[in-house]
């Protein structure tokens, strides 16, 4: 729920607290969910906050939007793993973006295996014109190589060793979208 206009994120996320799936992973995690980091932009469908910045731009900025703050407060505590839910409007299928820190698994091309059951995957070479296989690309392995920095990047700054970030293709019905990303938690759950 970082960007208004992707809505899966949410949904996702409000039917994963719903239907109490996080209950089977209680015993062995400790979870944090965020299903809306942008409120504003979710009831506008933007992609952008109400003062229209993209606050999946902002973590690396001096005195970023309070929503942004809140995030960087959380990233206090250390996690294991961040999941982010995001949707790509221009993408055929599934894919994402891993970064594995040390990188003992393969959790991304597990995660893009049994999703490919719900909706295809991207298996574009390049995508977001970065290399990709098989619908998973690695990030930067240095965040300072970034002038700006998403979510995802501040987490890897604060030491979380394995963050992904999961993206949709919107042409999907919502339900086939929200499944993808069910099976995405799942997966990494799981696996870990």
């Amino acid at each position: 729920g970082i960007h208004g206009d992707e809505p899966a994120g949410v949904e996702t996320l409000l039917q994963f607290l719903e239907t109490r799936q996080y209950e089977r992973y209680t015993d062995r995690w400790e979870l944090t969910v965020v299903p809306c980091i942008n409120p504003s932009g979710w009831v506008r469908n933007t992609r952008e906050n109400a003062a229209g910045v993209d606050l999946n731009r902002k973590f690396k900025t001096a005195a970023p939007p309070t929503e942004v703050e809140w995030m960087q407060s959380l990233f206090e505590l250390p996690y294991d793993l961040d999941l982010e839910l995001h949707e790509d409007i221009d993408s055929p299928g599934y894919y994402l973006y891993q970064k594995e820190a040390p990188p003992l698994i393969d959790l991304g091309r597990q995660i893009t295996g049994a999703v490919s059951g719900i909706m295809p995957i991207n298996r574009a070479s390049e995508i977001e014109e970065m290399p990709a296989e098989n619908g998973v690309l690695s990030r930067l392995s240095d965040p300072d190589e970034m002038e700006w920095w998403p979510m995802a990047l501040y987490a890897v700054s604060q030491g979380c060793p394995k963050v992904y970030t999961l993206e949709t293709g919107t042409d999907f019905p919502m339900e086939t979208r929200t499944r993808a990303h069910l099976k995405a938690i799942e997966v990494a759950f799981d696996r870990l």
